[in-house]
């Protein structure tokens, strides 16, 4: 069962891609009804226990598509026109600071590189994690 799972998220995953390329030429309507959708299709919990573990780093990839889609839609676009960010965040896309303090270090593109190679590396130990318990079963 765990290498049927291993083989079907494998053939899930090279599809999950060609999904995600062709998300490119759509317009932001669709490509954010696309991602929910497969949000909706690959979340762990609509999977049975024995699937979850292949599942999570699709999900994963699904989530950092989107993450990174909004925050595209929060920056200003470069010449200067267009919305900006919403009111009540910085240019970030982040939650603006509070008065007082308590700010956050946002790190501007650097920081959200970082955060999806941290994306990235949960998901690779998440498979490994998977892989290491099948390997024990």
């Amino acid at each position: 069962e765990a290498a049927q799972g291993a083989r079907w998220a494998a053939g899930r995953l090279a599809r999950l891609r060609r999904e995600i390329e062709d998300l490119e030429a759509c317009e932001r309507r669709e490509r954010r009804a696309r991602l929910r959708a497969l949000q909706l299709e690959l979340h762990p919990d609509k999977h049975p226990p024995a699937l979850r573990p292949h599942v999570l780093p699709l999900f994963l990839v699904v989530q950092q598509e989107w993450e990174s889609g909004l925050a595209a839609e929060r920056r200003p676009p470069a010449d200067g026109r267009g919305p900006g960010p919403r009111k009540g965040t910085s240019a970030s896309g982040r939650a603006a600071p509070k008065a007082g303090g308590g700010g956050y270090g946002g790190a501007g593109a650097a920081g959200e590189e970082e955060a999806r190679q941290r994306r990235a590396e949960a998901a690779a130990a998440a498979q490994a994690e998977a892989e290491e318990r099948r390997r024990r079963a």
